[in-house]
């Protein structure tokens, strides 16, 4: 019988270097696929970022238009008071008139009275109004004060989350360096034992593999840590800035109430300006009035001046009635604005809340993607390992306790092989159904995302076409105010005819008496 000679590596030792070379090949592909999963990280994250400034240009574009038509109203605000204005002097200019004729009685006094009380609470009205936009203003003030603490709180926060970032980077990169010198000593001490000479004992290489496994495991368990903090500090990044993006928001906010208020502070000034020129006139009126009801006057031009009189405060009343519904109509403008941009917000926010749900499934698909190659992986790696126990099988040998030996060793390499496919097994199933789950929730809160953003959508398409409808009464406001304008003129025309007329009335008079005294002469 000849006996067969036996190579002086094992089938233990080639299956021990089979496994390692598995194990390698395996950490390098995890590596790449962490490498892809970060760079496709960062891709998303640029996408967002431009997704970003976009909506950030829209919502630039937005308050640009609303200023546009803030500027729009207080034009039209402006061409009222100029009409009011208009009205006081045409008023004033027509009692001035009034005043050059002589001959007027108590009751026009009183009617004079009656429209000065007018005047006065009109003017009471307005200094009242002052107060309380000076009130608002101090508000607004100490919101300002609030926001800017708000702003300098939010900015040190990102300090300190930028900071810890640049650590977990550091710590990233050292991780990364220890893992590939880990790698580098693997790959030496298997060049050692490749070519070592003799059949080593299985067991010792079983336990140096383990360790080095688990070490290798602590040392993923502690960069997928780090990556997690990475991710939830990327997280807590997009929020701050979300948040310093309304704290700006609310201080572009805090600056037009500050203009209005301003403006508003300037209109009093104005007011009052105008009222002490009022109470001016009103002591000359009334120096005029007392000395042309000590003449006598005549009764034909005293009734018609009358009755001139008793109906500028019918057109007083009109014009104070067209100016409140105005302003009603611009209170409720602005509360439409205020609702279109609170509502706005909740949009962005609602899709804010929809992009991190769609960040979140796609991070678990590529997590899901990731172990399904890693579960094909195990797969191959054990068909062939039973390809290898079925090679060493059909080789025979004479020793019969060498033999013994080595179906215990294989039996053995083979119980711990199933024992760690079944634990790989488990575990992996236990991240797919966790990962299903998730899907699943964050499938039910983009829905929920979705619906709620067709809900505001249509509340703003409804603000917007009240809008549209405030506008257009505005415009039917404004035509008829031009037309009560016209008829102001119109009237103020007529009055300058009946101010000829009865100035020719008066020459007439007085070339009569100038010829009745020559008569008597």
């Amino acid at each position: 019988m000849k006996r067969r000679h036996f190579s002086p590596v094992s089938p233990t030792v080639a299956a021990a270097a089979a496994a390692k070379k598995g194990t390698l090949f395996t950490c390098s592909e995890e590596r790449k696929l962490d490498t892809t999963v970060l760079l496709y990280q960062n891709q998303k994250l640029g996408q967002q970022l431009e997704v970003q400034k976009f909506e950030y240009s829209v919502i630039e574009n937005k308050f640009k238009q609303l200023k546009d038509e803030q500027v729009a109203y207080d034009d039209t605000l402006t061409e009222v008071n100029k009409s009011w204005n208009g009205l006081v002097d045409d008023l004033g200019s027509l009692l001035n008139r009034r005043n050059s004729i002589k001959g007027h009685d108590d009751k026009h006094c009183e009617s004079l009275d009656e429209v000065i009380e007018q005047l006065c609470k009109t003017v009471n009205e307005s200094h009242m109004e002052v107060k309380d936009l000076r009130l608002t203003v101090g508000d607004f003030h100490v919101k300002h004060k609030s926001l800017a603490k708000e702003v300098q709180a939010h900015r040190d926060t990102s300090a300190k989350y930028k900071a810890q970032t640049r650590r977990l980077a550091e710590e990233l990169e050292s991780a990364t360096t220890e893992l590939k010198e880990s790698n580098c000593e693997l790959s030496l001490l298997k060049s050692q034992k490749d070519t070592g000479h003799g059949t080593p004992f299985l067991l010792p290489a079983l336990g140096s593999s383990c360790a080095s496994d688990d070490g290798s495991r602590d040392r993923q368990k502690e960069v997928q840590e780090l990556e997690s903090a990475h991710k939830e500090m990327l997280i807590e990044r997009d929020s701050i800035i979300w948040r310093e993006k309304e704290v700006t928001l609310k201080m572009d906010i805090a600056d037009v109430s500050r203009r209005a208020s301003m403006v508003a502070e300037s209109r009093s000034a104005e007011l009052e300006k105008l009222i002490l020129k009022l109470m001016d006139e009103r002591a000359q009126l009334g120096t005029k009035l007392e000395e042309a009801c000590r003449e006598p006057g005549r009764k034909e031009i005293i009734s018609e001046f009358k009755d001139m009189i008793s109906s500028l405060p019918k057109d007083m009343e009109t014009m104070q009635n067209q100016l409140a519904k105005h302003k009603g109509d611009a209170s409720e403008i602005h509360s439409l604005r205020a609702e279109v941009r609170s509502v706005a917000s909740i949009l962005d926010r609602k899709e804010n809340e929809r992009n991190t749900l769609s960040r979140k499934s796609a991070d678990q698909i590529s997590e899901i993607q990731r172990l399904q190659a890693t579960v094909q992986d195990l797969k191959q790696s054990c068909q062939e390992l039973k390809v290898f126990l079925d090679m060493c099988k059909r080789e025979s040998s004479d020793s019969r306790d060498v033999l013994e030996s080595r179906d215990l060793e294989f039996k053995a390499w083979a119980h711990v092989q199933r024992l760690k496919s079944s634990l790989d097994e488990h575990c992996l199933e236990l991240r797919v159904k966790a990962a299903n789950e998730a899907e699943a929730i964050a499938q039910q809160r983009l829905a929920t995302a979705e619906a709620e953003i067709a809900e505001l959508r249509q509340k703003i398409e409804s603000s917007g076409r009240e809008i549209v409808e405030l506008s257009e009464v505005l415009k039917s406001k404004c035509e008829e105010g031009e037309a009560y304008l016209s008829e102001i003129e119109s009237i103020g025309q007529a009055y300058e005819d009946l101010q000829t007329q009865n100035q020719n009335l008066l020459q007439q008079i007085t070339e009569r008496d100038d010829y009745n005294i020559k008569v008597v002469l």
